[in-house]
């Protein structure tokens, strides 16, 4: 029983260690093919205000409260959201925007 629970100890070390080493944050970063013209989506991704459009996290908590801040698009635009458990609550920014790329 105490090598036991002597295993189980030195595990969780190992797991926190583990962990300290990690950054403190992260980045996200996701693609995907669309049969769609380059000018007719970069409209809708440089506008944050137009995601409610085809985001499907908007039909996940219709009552999702959103703040705006920044610019209406481009650089420095960003979106802030709280919603329900499927949704949660998070903020996004775009740091990037490069148009019909």
């Amino acid at each position: 029983m105490t090598t036991f629970l002597l295993l189980v100890l030195i595990a969780f070390a190992g797991f926190l260690y583990f962990a300290a080493q990690k950054p403190d944050t992260f980045r996200i970063e996701r693609s995907a093919v669309l049969s769609a013209s380059a000018e007719r989506v970069f409209g809708h991704l440089n506008n944050l205000k137009r995601w409610n459009e085809w985001s499907p996290w908007a039909t996940k908590d219709p009552d999702m409260k959103l703040t705006y801040s920044g610019p209406s698009d481009g650089i420095g635009s960003a979106q802030a959201w709280e919603g329900n458990s499927n949704v949660g609550k998070g903020r996004m920014e775009i740091i990037e925007s490069v148009p019909n790329a």
